[in-house]
């Protein structure tokens, strides 16, 4: 039980720095190409803010699934089957 714990809060931890590497490319890249002095295809941009949503979105709907369903023991097949969906959708998008 305790090993099972700990690795649940080792994956939460793996989570959190992911959304914050997330969120650090996302600002970096998004300054870079909106302060370029050339026309950026209006796709590239809609693509990128697309993915960084679909991203976070994954991330915080794991955490929810890890905290709120994991830890208390259910998780119905439905509550999975979203999580595969948005990381079709990701894959799909990139």
């Amino acid at each position: 039980m305790v090993g099972r714990v700990a690795s649940l809060l080792l994956e939460a931890i793996d989570l959190l720095l992911s959304i914050g590497i997330y969120s650090i490319l996302f600002m970096i890249c998004a300054y870079i190409i909106l302060r370029r002095r050339h026309n950026i295809h209006w796709i590239i941009q809609v693509l990128g803010l697309a993915l960084y949503i679909l991203a976070s979105a994954d991330i915080a709907y794991t955490m929810w699934l890890v905290f709120g369903k994991l830890l208390k023991g259910d998780v119905p097949y439905a509550d999975l089957r979203v999580k595969y969906w948005l990381y079709v959708t990701n894959r799909y998008v990139l």
